[in-house]
């Protein structure tokens, strides 16, 4: 199992005396993490103490991305266009898409018709989406903006001629990278089997970030439904780029199907299940037997089991400690295996409990205990 997602890193370009700058970021809006599917960002851009004459003029930036692993589609919601006096384009060339844009008669700092776009102060701004196909999400894939062509231009004077204005052009000087890295963890093995009276798990990692640990989960598989219970916590190794081994031992089994699961958590919280591993466990008995319920004590519901070594007609019914029949659970024909039922006591007062099961001439109890 690997799971995919992108890290962003800002980039930040200042120009002139007065600390104002031009600060530049691209955003994920989508990241379907699938071949085929789509991976979004938005170019932000916002402006730091820039004077009051800070219409975009023009802009050239060029985006590296391995078309190997992400493949540009298209752009879409652009700030600006011929609408407001610019004439844009986007190109991609292997594994460079260009985009930029020309003032067409664009008025400085948003005044006249067309009024052109005003860069925001201290306010990010998207001013345009584009969309990649993922070609390959298995592999670490970045998106890098071009140091030496990546420049924009702002009227620089108030009082310019709108068509032949000063523009006032930078280049800002380091990269934006988006970088695919395993969240939270890179899980490639999950494994169990059966030794003596236990089942012994074994998975493996070949990356990890900020992984808190592992919650084992355990289902009795007896038909469709899964009722999953957590059976034990393993600390994770936090971030690691080697791989690391895991060892579970499952001791409270009896004689049932079971299938497990992993729930990695992350240190915020967040976390993913693995795949599930079944582990056939089943021995056909000579008697009928009755299981001990889980969990007990329980509060309002618990799982009673039972196995036949053939199709036979039983009830279970169920006794206060005076030896008083307080309700029938069940009752019925079952076939030759494991069975479990669900038994909600939410209308029993609290207290210890006799549970029987009858089949043919075999009769055997287990104490139960309701908690309120």
């Amino acid at each position: 199992m690997k799971i995919k997602y992108f890290v962003l890193f800002l980039l930040i370009s200042f120009y002139g005396i007065n600390a104002q700058s031009i600060q530049q970021k691209l955003t994920i809006i989508q990241n379907d993490q699938v071949q085929d599917g789509i991976f979004k960002i938005g170019m932000d851009i916002k402006g730091i103490n820039l004077p009051v004459a800070r219409t975009i003029g023009s802009f050239t930036i060029d985006l590296f991305v391995d078309s190997t692993l992400l493949m540009y589609e298209s752009s879409a919601q652009w700030k600006f266009g011929s609408a407001n006096g610019y004439s844009r384009f986007v190109n991609r060339v292997r594994n460079t898409v260009r985009i930029g844009c020309t003032s067409m008669g664009v008025n400085e700092n948003g005044g006249g018709d067309p009024a052109g776009y005003n860069i925001l102060n201290d306010v990010y701004d998207t001013w345009v989406e584009l969309t990649f196909r993922i070609v390959n999400p298995t592999e670490n894939a970045s998106i890098t903006i071009n140091r030496v062509t990546n420049a924009i231009g702002i009227f620089q004077n108030l009082n310019n001629n709108p068509r032949n204005g000063v523009i006032f052009n930078q280049t800002l000087p380091e990269p934006i990278e988006i970088g695919s890295v395993p969240l939270p963890v890179e899980l490639i093995s999950f494994t169990g089997k059966k030794v003596g009276n236990e089942i012994q798990l074994n998975w493996k990692t070949a990356t990890e970030k900020n992984n808190y640990g592992f919650e084992i989960e355990r289902a009795i598989l007896t038909g469709q439904n899964k009722e999953w219970q957590k059976i034990g916590f393993l600390n994770g190794n936090g971030n690691s780029n080697s791989t690391n081994e895991y060892y579970f031992s499952d001791k409270k089994v009896s004689n049932f199907n079971y299938v497990y699961r992993l729930k990695q958590i992350d240190n915020d919280g967040s976390f993913n299940y693995s795949n599930e591993v079944l582990i056939n466990n089943i021995i056909i008995p000579v008697t009928a037997e009755l299981y001990q319920n889980y969990p007990n004590p329980f509060n309002p519901s618990t799982i009673i089991s039972f196995a036949l070594p053939n199709e036979s007609n039983i009830k279970i019914s169920l006794y206060n400690t005076l030896g008083e029949k307080v309700t029938e659970i069940l009752e019925g024909k079952y076939g030759m295996g494991v069975h479990q039922i669900n038994f909600d006591a939410s209308k029993l007062s609290a207290g210890t409990y006799l549970y029987v099961l009858e089949a043919n001439d075999f009769r055997i109890s287990k104490k139960l205990i309701l908690i309120k």
